[in-house]
């Protein structure tokens, strides 16, 4: 376990504890009133270690608490081995008095989520620099360097009235959407890469979207600072698990640098999103037959800065799009009145941040335009909206932001997202709903 991170610690303790053991852990966490007692018994330990973070209560460089909740249940191994990763971590924890915010961004140490140093007085500032560290501070960017910030969303899902459910289940026949949980979620976020650029505002889309998901029933599992290898593998393996077969979605989140048809490893290396999409299929996921399977991408998709929507290339990258998505989908590009071959990817739905070819926009304070509208839109409508009402307000909200950019080349960028699916009927989450 030499290279485990916190996080690869948290899945190890989920998948070896003993049932009595996990009960321990959650009876303890109530007593202390480290979490709050609702929905406690349904969290696996992974996910209380994530909420544990989340509420700042296992820093980086101090997993004591671990160690505590370890030792109080009997887990000396995994206890020494939170020291260990403590101890590591607080080894990659900068010198506050040789650090600063012109420095961060080019550490590795970065993408531990680190307070910023105080600011220096207005005496020692003129106030033109403050002009500009501020304006510097506010830019969105074109999925690369921006400065950490707490612009977290209050993710609140509003729940969904019984009545609404009633009339939704008997006049529209939507899938299936009350088991608990819902389904799982797997969610990858690079953030720190071997030459790409640092993606600030990386933890923020984490956040945001751990929250949704939880707030609409799913079970998360969160990759953080995944090499390609270990994405295909972790994927996979996410893929072919047996609570599937209970659940009733999945969903699939990856946030990273990306080009035309792939995402990056943190080394930097491609994984196509055809072989990821491949693993879901009925053939190679048969516990997902016939229930939906959704996957958001936020990644740049090309180059280009799209400065306006109804520029002369427009239309031509839509239809790129639309067939690069209906390739992932296995959806034909023409329909006959005879006979075919069944369509392996099913009850599938893929939403990108941006068109094929471009840029997306990712803000340093608040994160992704994409995640953003997603959460915002999500919590407010899945109450009583589909999710393809809800992907088209997507769009809409996510094409009236203008990026603000330091760099003349991405300053007044737009993004287009886009999404297709292969869905065989209405999706409602039902929120709140059991």
């Amino acid at each position: 376990m030499a290279e485990t991170s916190r996080y690869d610690l948290f899945l190890e303790i989920t998948q070896n504890l003993e049932d009595t053991e996990i009960r321990d852990l959650r009876t303890y966490i109530s007593n202390k009133r480290l979490l709050p007692a609702r929905g406690l018994q349904q969290m696996d330990p992974q996910q209380i270690f994530v909420k544990l973070e989340h509420a700042g209560k296992l820093k980086k460089g101090d997993l004591s608490l671990l160690v505590d909740l370890m030792t109080k249940i009997n887990r000396d191994d995994f206890a020494k081995e939170a020291k260990r990763i403590a101890k590591q971590e607080g080894k990659a924890l900068p010198n506050k008095s040789d650090s600063s915010d012109e420095e961060l961004p080019d550490s590795p140490a970065k993408r531990l989520k680190l307070p910023k140093p105080p600011r220096r007085s207005a005496k020692n500032t003129s106030t033109n620099e403050m002009k500009k560290r501020k304006e510097k501070e506010d830019a969105p960017e074109a999925d690369e360097d921006s400065d950490e910030g707490d612009g977290k969303i209050d993710v609140k899902v509003e729940p969904c009235d019984e009545d609404v459910w009633m009339k939704i289940t008997q006049e529209k026949k939507p899938y299936r959407m009350d088991s608990n949980p819902r389904g799982y979620a797997l969610i990858l976020n690079n953030t720190t890469f071997t030459k790409l650029p640092y993606r600030k505002g990386g933890a923020v889309d984490l956040s945001n979207i751990t929250a949704l998901l939880e707030g609409l029933s799913f079970e998360t599992h969160i990759l953080e600072e995944k090499i390609s290898k270990e994405i295909a593998d972790e994927v996979l393996a996410f893929s072919q698990r047996k609570q599937h077969k209970q659940a009733d979605c999945c969903v699939v989140v990856l946030m990273s640098h990306g080009d035309a048809g792939v995402i990056f490893g943190t080394d930097d290396k491609p994984v196509k999103l055809e072989d990821i999409f491949a693993m879901f299929d009925n053939e190679n996921c048969p516990r997902l037959m016939d229930k939906p399977k959704l996957f958001f991408i936020q990644a740049c998709r090309g180059p280009k800065v799209n400065k306006d929507e109804a520029d002369s290339s427009a239309s031509d990258v839509k239809v790129d799009l639309k067939s690069e998505m209906r390739s992932l989908l296995h959806l034909p590009a023409d329909e006959t009145d005879g006979p075919g071959a069944q369509s392996t990817r099913t009850d599938m739905l893929c939403g990108y941040a941006t068109q094929l070819g471009y840029k997306s926009f990712r803000n340093r304070e608040n994160g992704s335009w994409f995640i953003q509208d997603i959460t915002k839109v999500f919590m407010e409508h899945a109450k009583d909206k589909s999710l393809r009402e809800m992907m088209k307000m997507v769009k809409e909200d996510v094409s009236k932001r203008t990026a603000r950019c330091n760099n003349p080349a991405e300053d007044g960028g737009k993004e287009v997202a886009e999404f297709d699916h292969t869905l065989q009927k209405p999706l409602y989450f039902f929120p709140g709903v059991e």
